[in-house]
């Protein structure tokens, strides 16, 4: 299943993002949604490929094995699966409420974690529990009457309005 993931400002200028190729580089984020929120993804580029370029002529083998090489990605096995880890993943990556679906080793937790003192998941912004902070009441414009008038007065004319006004006292 997909997720909504953060892309950090800075991606653009990291080194290890800079020397990628362009496909490896297209899909270095989109690659980022298949993960689950411990950074690791069902190692299946045939999948992977069809969900993450599918109208592009790229062999997603060979990007996974560049991830690798450059050191982005890690591949390793657990219960007889393949599965991929993200290097660093949540160091910018913390959902509210995390939860793992893929299988993680210790060696592979210390690849994905963050090398900052805290990975805790981002609190709640809301302040009461609440996922949106409250919305103000409407007013209605100054007074609290609709658009600012007074009850009961009509809005000035505009200059078209007046011309009008005049062609018909004339007829």
């Amino acid at each position: 299943m997909a997720r909504i993931r953060s892309i950090h400002p800075r991606l653009a200028t990291d080194e290890i993002y800079m020397s990628m190729s362009a496909y490896a580089k297209a899909a270095w984020p989109t690659l980022w949604t298949e993960c689950d929120d411990q950074g690791i993804f069902e190692w299946k580029p045939v999948v992977l490929k069809a969900r993450l370029l599918p109208a592009d002529p790229v062999d997603f083998s060979a990007l996974l094995d560049e991830y690798i090489s450059l050191g982005c990605v890690q591949k390793f096995e657990s219960g007889g699966k393949s599965y991929g880890a993200v290097r660093n993943f949540r160091r910018y990556q913390r959902p509210k409420k995390p939860n793992s679906t893929f299988p993680i080793t210790p060696e592979i937790e210390t690849y994905v974690s963050s090398r900052e003192p805290s990975s805790e998941p981002v609190p709640n912004q809301g302040g009461d529990g609440s996922e949106k902070p409250k919305q103000r009441k409407e007013e209605g414009g100054k007074g609290g009457k609709p658009n600012g008038f007074l009850e009961g007065a009509r809005a000035p004319k505009k200059s078209w309005e007046m011309e009008i006004d005049e062609v018909m006292a004339h007829d």
